[in-house]
């Protein structure tokens, strides 16, 4: 609602006027605009920015093919949602995008005897093949190893293999396993996998002209925004906001480059199998959601539960025990320590039991944007889902320092628009405040990231030290630190991406007279006179 109040502002303010919207351009120091044609209207640079956007969020995205049976209005929805989770958060996007491209060179050079081009691995990772028990689906081919179902597979196919040609040496499943890396290596060798990479390229819904034309659009963009700056022209927040868009779009272009577009189903390869071949347990899964209602309410049994469930603290030792000033300090000591010890082991179970049973309703708030985090956090972890799968076995670390690298730069193009303009001072400081947001939370975000990568050593430090009371303390306070972060830093940065949209579009209500007028392109042309 926030967005469409602030788009609606601009467009009043210029219909309710009596006067011409560009009028109001009378300053000394900017050129009138009396020629309509050496001007720009506000829906037009709307339109401009709007047309960029929807390119860099739905044309640039190249989707995995949908989940086996799932309707047109579920592939739409998850779309509409991946070109929403663009709009807020697009580094994520290009993320996705550059494991999806590790992994394809990796599968191209594991493969490499093999006629598989990059398009071939792209159309693998994308759950491009697909194994159908008759008319019945089996299971989408990942290259993955080998799993049960891929073992019985392999093995009807070499009984029927062995009844054509007898004279070939019978082999059994485990020598046909080592000496196959995969189902996928298996189908190749034997010729099964023949399609072309021209017959792929031609189940996508783009091709190089559509895509050259769309990377056109954009660098047309880009050059009409530096030309403006050039020239002393106004830039709008929603151009640079545009332009962040733009710089990520190439990014995300040449790494999906081979990539086939919006595929909606595989290629299937048929085999009559016997009736014990099932599908692969976790295929296509979803993701599950927090069950709501399934909570337990014994809220006032809480205490008596971990008191009987922990050591309590023994008693004190005698009066004799403690005639001298060094045996009672030692007891003392001892006091403490244990008393220590079941304060803090009392305070585990209680998190514990609190976790377990009230995390769902304190995840109740979340609950409208739970399934957006839920992909935040499937895409940044690389959790392999079928809308976001790259089956990349280990992330790289030139990956993540690549990825939080144009995340700050992406987040650094909105601080260009600092020293703009602004219809009020408020909401100048606003949009300093969530661009400088936007470009540090990607840092503090790879630091927690860091600290899941060492999340083992960690802990064994934890339990390494001396005081076990006091390591229990420093673990508690620091996964709650952690757990907090992680959910905090997403709504953070959600709620600074959003603001500032809405900031740009509001900006739109009071343009300087500058922002008004179009690029004159004469001037970059060298002439005479």
């Amino acid at each position: 609602m926030l967005i469409l109040y602030a788009l609606a502002r601009p467009l009043l303010t210029g219909t309710n006027t009596s006067e011409p919207l560009l009028a109001s351009v009378a300053d000394g120091s900017a050129a009138a605009c009396d020629d309509i044609h050496g001007c720009r209207t506000v829906p037009a640079i709307i339109w401009s920015c709007v047309s960029v956007v929807f390119i860099c969020t739905w044309v640039a995205i190249h989707p995995n093919v949908p989940r086996h049976g799932e309707h047109t209005s579920v592939v739409l929805l998850h779309n509409a949602g991946i070109m929403f989770m663009a709009l807020i958060a697009p580094e994520l996007i290009v993320l996705w995008a550059m494991r999806q491209w590790f992994s394809a060179q990796n599968i191209v050079k594991q493969f490499k005897k093999y006629p598989l081009s990059k398009t071939h691995a792209f159309f693998i990772l994308m759950g491009g093949f697909a194994l159908y028990e008759g008319d019945k689906f089996s299971h989408v081919l990942w290259e993955k190893g080998w799993g049960r179902a891929d073992r019985e597979l392999v093995e009807e196919i070499e009984k029927h293999r062995r009844q054509v040609d007898k004279s070939e040496q019978e082999n059994t499943t485990s020598d046909i396993t080592d000496k196959y890396e995969c189902l996928l290596e298996y189908l190749l060798y034997h010729g099964y996998i023949s399609v072309t990479q021209v017959e792929i390229q031609d189940r996508s819904h783009a091709d190089v002209l559509s895509k050259t034309i769309a990377i056109v659009q954009t660098i047309w963009f880009i050059l009409q925004s530096i030309a403006r700056g050039a020239q002393g022209l106004g830039i709008t927040e929603l151009e640079i906001i545009t332009l962040a868009f733009a710089f990520l779009n190439f990014i995300t272009y040449f790494l999906w480059w081979n990539k086939p577009l919006r595929v909606r189903y595989p290629v299937r390869f048929t085999w009559y199998l016997g009736e014990n071949l099932s599908p692969r347990v976790g295929e296509n899964r979803a993701i599950p959601m927090p069950r709501l209602f399934a909570v337990k309410a014994e809220m006032a049994g809480i205490g008596q539960h971990i008191a009987s469930g922990v050591r309590r603290p023994r008693k004190g030792t005698s009066r004799a025990d403690r005639a001298t000033l060094t045996s009672w300090i030692f007891s003392v000591k001892t006091e403490i320590v244990v008393a220590g010890k079941y304060i803090v082991s009392s305070f585990h179970a209680a998190w514990e039991e609190v976790a377990d049973n009230y995390s769902e309703f304190a995840a109740v708030p979340l609950y409208p944007i739970l399934p957006l985090l839920v992909s935040f956090g499937n895409i940044l972890l690389g959790e392999d889902t079928s809308l976001f799968s790259s089956q990349l076995v280990s992330d790289p670390p030139k990956l993540y320092a690549a990825a939080y690298l144009i995340a700050v730069g992406f987040g650094a193009l909105h601080c260009i628009a600092w020293s703009f303009e602004f219809p009020t001072e408020v909401e100048q400081l606003q949009w300093r405040i969530m661009s400088a947001l936007v470009t540090v939370l990607p840092l503090s975000t790879g630091a927690t990231h860091s600290i899941f990568h060492y999340e083992r050593k960690v802990d064994d430090f934890f339990d390494r030290v001396a005081w076990r009371g006091l390591s229990k303390v420093i673990k508690v306070i620091f996964d709650f630190f952690v757990g907090i972060t992680v959910l905090l830093l997403p709504i953070l940065y959600i709620t600074a991406r959003i603001w500032l949209i809405v900031l740009a579009l509001m900006a739109l209500r009071d343009l300087p007279p500058s922002a008004y007028q179009a690029v004159q392109w004469l001037n970059f042309i060298p002439h005479i006179g």
